[in-house]
């Protein structure tokens, strides 16, 4: 079926022009073996509405916003179209990754972080080695997951950006290996944890804010799937449809009843609660996001996910989610009307696009699926000759990242293309 305004074939072709622009500016070794990206940098302003200082800077390994993610993205591209420079280009970046993990000092690459640390470039090793057949990669899995078992002994969050929440699914999707079942294992340990450190409070179950976020974060459960109760409670879910332990499955929903409490019907939206409270004291005005990482889409993509995982309930996560897409549908297209807008997945269009259309598979809805599409099709419009896709860096700049630039956005065209094909990837599907 094609989309509104764009055929699926010009879906590929736009995430086939990334990739070949992705492949022209990777810096090579001098072995060429491994490569890297130079891109703006999130660090341009260190707070919200400090000035803008252009930033470049040589991506990091991990997967949301180092080589990691860029090699994933190139290497589910690669295995689509059977370009070869992609497909190289992919296996230089994952070798570049690998090796950088293992000679940063310690704390350079948090070991039990999906998106920033061992976990996040563990998976996209093994998945490209299934893209490409280089099934060497596999080996170096087995030397990050007993690297991250060690350090569930040593300080870290749970929330799913940094910790216990977004290695769970990572693990359990690794643990179907048969040579690595002990992930499986780890995985229920950090449930248990997340278990352990919960606090009741009415029907819900919340966390300490520093304990599941690190400093800085506000003081009192977020919301949210990044960072909040959406992203931990849904870990807790997939623990139980793996497991079957009843308290996994009383934690996932204990977590998504916290977060319902605060839902404010006349915004259609849940608080995002970083924010700091005023200097003069008082109770700060509510603030409203709608991401991926924060707000109404990232609580509507974890309630489709629980749906499937938690069939009981599926008549409240339908609800929430439903009312969750429109927010997510209005936000998109608000944004698709402004100059410049971010295109990224983490908070810009190709993520609210990418859950849409999630909905639109999960949810078998055509409305969905259609709206989905005619907003990547006003994207490749907007960017596609030109090639200058806004990142999500503050000054919207050249960023090659998965999370947070055109690596991510090639990899949402790619789902429009053929999401049969081509798995999820701002929830992964264990």
């Amino acid at each position: 079926m094609s989309q509104p305004g764009v055929s699926r074939d010009a879906f590929l072709e736009a995430a086939a022009g990334i990739g070949r622009a992705l492949c022209r500016q990777a810096y090579w070794d001098r072995e060429g073996r491994l490569c890297n990206w130079v891109g703006r940098s999130i660090l341009e302003a260190a707070r919200p509405g400090d000035p803008i200082t252009p930033v470049a800077a040589a991506l990091g390994p991990d997967l949301y916003g180092g080589s990691a993610g860029v090699a994933l993205f190139l290497a589910q591209l690669a295995d689509v179209t059977g370009d070869g420079d992609c497909r190289r280009t992919a296996l230089g970046a994952i070798a570049r990754s690998i090796r950088q993990a293992g000679r940063l000092p310690p704390g350079g690459v948090r070991p039990l972080s999906f998106h920033g640390g061992l976990v996040g470039i563990a998976y996209a090793a093994h998945r490209i080695a299934a893209l490409t057949g280089e099934h060497a990669l596999n080996n170096q899995v087995e030397t990050f997951l007993t690297t991250t078992a060690t350090a569930l002994a040593e300080p870290h969050v749970l929330d799913v950006m940094g910790g216990n929440a977004g290695a769970i699914p990572a693990l359990l999707a690794l643990g179907r290996v048969e040579r690595w079942r002990h992930a499986r294992t780890l995985a229920v340990s950090l449930g248990d944890e997340l278990c352990r450190t919960a606090v009741p409070r009415g029907s819900g179950w919340v966390w300490d804010v520093e304990k599941a976020c690190g400093p800085g974060m506000g003081g009192v459960q977020l919301t949210g799937f990044a960072h909040g109760a959406a992203g931990l409670g849904l870990a807790l879910l997939e623990l139980h449809a793996a497991t079957g332990r009843d308290e996994f499955l009383e934690g996932g929903r204990a977590a998504f009843a916290y977060e319902d409490e605060l839902f404010n019907p006349a915004v259609g939206n849940w608080p995002d609660l970083r924010s700091p409270g005023p200097a003069g004291g008082g109770t700060p005005a509510a603030q409203y996001a709608a991401a991926w990482c924060h707000g109404a889409p990232g609580v509507g993509l974890a309630r489709l996910r629980a749906l499937l995982l938690d069939p009981a309930s599926r008549e409240e996560y339908v609800a929430t989610a439903r009312t969750a897409l429109s927010t997510t549908m209005g936000t998109l297209e608000g944004a698709a009307q402004l100059p410049r807008a971010d295109a990224t997945l983490c908070h810009g269009l190709a993520g609210l696009a990418e859950i849409v259309l999630t909905a639109g598979y999960w949810l078998d809805d055509e409305g969905y699926r259609d709206a989905a599409g005619a907003a990547a099709a006003g994207l490749i419009a907007k960017y596609g000759v030109r090639g200058d896709w806004p990142s999500g860096v503050p000054s919207r700049g050249p960023n090659p990242s998965l999370m947070l630039g055109t690596a991510g956005i090639g990899y949402h065209f790619l789902r429009q293309h053929d999401p049969h094909r081509v798995p999820p990837v701002l929830v992964v599907v264990a």
